[in-house]
């Protein structure tokens, strides 16, 4: 891990710029030994485009998928346990709690990715050290998105498709 010069902040090795404030890394402080003051940044030397100039990918950041999914979870949880008041035959209410529990995992998995990141780390701390400075990868982004898609689905599918089968 690098530590910007400009800002304190820590980066990955991988970075040429600094993505709190766009100080190149490596380059000395900005402060000069005869002033606090920081030098002023010339307009040109700004980057044009953050993201392909910082190469920065945050896996933990929720996108407008995952709210729509987070959202969608937390609204057919609500329909699942209504639902099951206002049907004729009643469905066994272990099924009612099985839909609402992948509801909501599908919920917390799109809406929460620092969270599932946490538990992640966690658990990979009892299996080796020096996981504080981990970072997500692609592949943990893939993971969760698919897995909240799959949980919403399998979900939906034990809400209508009771209806199906009991209609």
């Amino acid at each position: 891990m690098k530590t910007c010069s400009s800002c304190g902040e820590k980066q990955s090795d991988h970075l040429l710029y600094c993505a709190f404030c766009g100080e190149k890394l490596g380059r000395s402080s900005p402060f000069t030994p005869f002033s606090n003051k920081p030098q002023a940044r010339k307009s040109e030397d700004a980057p044009k485009d953050f993201l392909e100039t910082y190469e920065v990918t945050d896996y933990l950041r929720r996108t407008l998928s995952d709210k729509i999914i987070g959202i969608s979870s937390v609204v057919f949880a609500i329909i699942s346990i209504f639902a099951n008041l206002f049907r004729e035959v009643k469905t066994p209410g272990d099924i009612v709690w099985v839909e609402v529990f992948l509801f909501g995992l599908s919920a917390v998995t799109a809406l929460f990715p620092r969270a599932l990141w946490s538990a992640n780390l966690y658990s990979l701390s009892f299996r080796q050290t020096g996981t504080d400075d981990l970072e997500p990868s692609f592949a943990f982004h893939i993971r969760r998105k698919v897995s909240s898609v799959l949980l919403l689905v399998l979900g939906s599918v034990l809400l209508f498709g009771i209806d199906i089968i009991a209609g």
